[in-house]
């Protein structure tokens, strides 16, 4: 289908979609190791969400090896990004209702 044909053509946006069909069995079995390693491949892009959801898998080890070091190393660069990106909509924000 035409998901994962951009999914196997790299699309990181792709990939996360393909990756909840993997995980809530949507028209496909279900497989955490097949929705990790999309995952993996959308968050060595850069995608936020895929690092973040990357990050949740090692916590909870599904599809990957349960491991609290790839735990932080995936999950908590993003947050920390998200929570600078809120800033500095807020910051806009501020100044443009002066």
């Amino acid at each position: 289908n035409e998901l994962r044909r951009k999914a196997d053509q790299g699309d990181a946006e792709a990939q996360c979609d393909l990756v909840q069909c993997y995980s809530v069995r949507h028209n496909v079995s279900q497989d955490y190791a097949k929705a990790a390693g999309l995952f993996r491949r959308a968050a060595d892009q850069g995608h936020l969400d895929a690092q973040f959801c990357l990050g949740l898998a090692y916590r909870e080890g599904n599809g990957v090896p349960q491991d609290d070091r790839d735990f932080a190393r995936r999950y908590l660069p993003p947050c920390g990004q998200q929570e600078a990106r809120v800033r500095a909509v807020r910051h806009r924000v501020l100044l443009s209702t002066r």
